[in-house]
């Protein structure tokens, strides 16, 4: 899964936070998955799809309370 876009949050105090969700998601895969593997690449791909299935969500319409409920 190919992910080239940016969200912004806002909270209550209309702070925003730009995030680059291929960062985040490259960021976990990287942490979870172990490169060494001869599949990690088809490892890498399952998770995230597995992760974006889980939200029903575009990465844009991503939100933290998301990531929570899957954590």
């Amino acid at each position: 899964m190919n992910i080239n876009e940016e969200i912004q949050i806002l909270n209550s105090d209309d702070f925003s936070i730009s995030l680059d969700i291929n960062a985040v998601v490259e960021s976990w895969l990287t942490r979870t998955v172990n490169s060494s593997l001869k599949r990690s690449s088809d490892i890498r791909n399952d998770k995230s799809k597995a992760f974006f299935d889980f939200c029903g969500k575009s990465a844009e319409q991503i939100l933290p309370s998301d990531v929570e409920e899957w954590r």
